[in-house]
């Protein structure tokens, strides 16, 4: 009476996603918060890992953490380490020996034991404001600001640039449009000038030809003038038997 299905999902098939472990991501809760489960059961699946795992990070983690509620629920110990603003704050007489042992072992604090260090917190971070020069930075920040300084510098630089060319471009353009149109009525007005004075050549042209032509006429016609005079002269003298002088 077995009812096969009509369709079986691949990934069932698939030793991967079968046996693959889901970890669930624990978002960090306040400690002020938290509220203890009454008659909670152990889990039977074993320890739980936060358990087995002893966590700790440095007293400035706490200091500069934007959550500082939440960091305190997170770790199970703060540490002063070597770096100044640790020793600074280890000598402070705030620091008292009751905070230091609050300090190595949070998982046993109650919340009045938390406001305790969040006190002392605020009271460190006014100290440090105060003892700690303002342009002291640390190595790895004045990298930082330097590589953006740089980078700032590098898109101030482009857009310049960019701005100087298009203004280039724009100018071009401009000038381009006003003095090619003057330029076009400047050509027309030179081509003008130069047809007039090709006609006014051809005018000076015809005149001096017409000029030359009439002079021609004129020599032939004085030429012929006394050619026919010599010719009278020469018959009126074969007539009276004198005889030209040549």
């Amino acid at each position: 009476n077995y009812l096969a299905p009509k369709k079986i999902d691949p990934r069932l098939l698939d030793p991967k996603f079968v046996f693959h472990e889901v970890e669930e991501k624990q978002e960090s809760i306040s400690v002020m918060r938290q509220r203890k489960k009454k008659n909670a059961k152990a889990p039977r699946v074993g320890y739980d890992q936060e358990y087995l795992l002893h966590k700790k990070t440095s007293v400035l983690d706490f200091l500069n953490s934007d959550v500082p509620e939440a960091i305190l629920g997170d770790f199970h110990q703060f540490d002063f380490d070597d770096k100044q603003e640790c020793k600074l704050c280890l000598s402070h007489k705030q620091t008292t020996e009751e905070i230091q042992c609050l300090l190595k072992d949070l998982r046993v604090l109650g919340k009045s034991d938390f406001r305790k260090l969040l006190r002392w917190r605020l009271k460190m971070k006014k100290f440090l404001e105060q003892v700690m020069p303002k342009d002291e930075k640390s190595q790895d920040d004045k990298d930082k600001a330097d590589a953006d300084a740089k980078e700032g510098l590098k898109l101030v630089c482009f857009c310049y640039y960019n701005t100087y060319m298009y203004i280039h471009i724009y100018l071009y353009i401009y000038m381009y449009v006003t003095f090619g149109k003057q330029m076009g009525v400047v050509v027309k007005k030179m081509k003008i000038e130069e047809e007039l004075d090709a006609e006014e050549d051809t005018k000076i042209r015809e005149e001096v030809r017409n000029l030359v032509e009439k002079k021609k006429k004129d020599d032939r016609k004085k030429k012929r003038k006394i050619r026919q005079a010599k010719i009278k002269s020469t018959r009126l003298m074969l007539m009276g038997g004198i005889k030209p002088d040549d």
